[in-house]
């Protein structure tokens, strides 16, 4: 449960996962992005993809290679262990008010 509910909060945060854009291009929409096509490496007019993906990937500070497939190998395992590790240390459980612990109504948590 707790892995769903941090993916649906990252999602929620994700402005591509509400919004589709319509416009002479894409009369029935973009699909939150994924037929609009951006170039990351603009010196070499390299790296195309679509902006909904580079979005997902952190806005560029996730490497597209880097991204995880399942499952995981030995070496994803450690690195997600190590993530894991960081953000603990980074936001120790006695950083947070309890009240907002406590606080049940996932809006307040999300907004």
């Amino acid at each position: 449960m707790a892995r769903y509910l941090l993916h649906l909060a990252g999602d929620v945060h994700q402005p591509l996962h509400s919004v589709n854009m319509f416009n002479s291009k894409h009369k029935t929409g973009d699909l939150g992005g994924n037929l609009v096509q951006i170039i990351t490496t603009p010196s070499t007019n390299s790296t195309k993809i679509n902006l909904h993906a580079y979005m997902d990937s952190m806005a560029g500070l996730q490497s597209f290679t880097e991204r995880m497939s399942r499952p995981f190998t030995d070496i994803q395992t450690a690195q997600v262990a190590d993530m894991a590790s960081k953000f603990t240390k980074e936001y120790p459980v006695s950083s947070f008010v309890q009240s907002q612990i406590d606080n049940n109504n996932y809006h307040d948590w999300i907004v």
